[in-house]
Order: structure tokens, then C-alpha cells, then sequence
């Protein structure tokens, strides 16, 4: 069984593609950033999986500025 098999049965997100969703979102590409989510949703991750993922993602990269 591949990573991406396991990933698909048990809905969860890529990570790498968080880091994709990210950039654009840092550079402001509204259609490239909500079409991304949906990519993701189709093959079966689980929204609130992914929106963690990048909420963890924007604290792990903010946070060493704040300190």
C-alpha cells in the first residue's frame, strides 16, 4: 500500500500541498487558493484536516517574528 492510498482512505491532506495553499495565499491568488481546498476535497480530505494544517502552518511561520 502506497502513502497516497493510506492518505485517500483515511481523508487526510497532503502536506506539501498545504505549503502549495500557503503560497498562494501569501500572494493573493484568490481562484488558485479556493480551487486547491476543493482539489483536495475531491480525492476525500477532510476540510477541517487541511484548514488545521494551515492554520499550524501560518503559527509554526509567524511565530518566530513575534518572538
Amino acid at each position: 500500500m502506497r502513502e497516497a492510498d493510506l492518505r485517500d482512505m483515511l481523508g487526510l491532506a497532503d502536506r506539501a500541498r498545504i505549503f502549495d495553499l500557503f503560497d498562494l495565499v501569501m500572494k493573493g491568488d484568490v481562484a488558485g487558493a479556493f480551487s486547491r481546498p476543493r482539489a483536495q476535497y475531491d480525492v476525500g480530505a477532510a476540510p477541517v484536516v487541511g484548514l488545521s494544517h494551515l492554520a499550524g502552518l501560518t503559527h509554526r511561520l509567524t511565530r518566530p517574528q513575534l518572538v
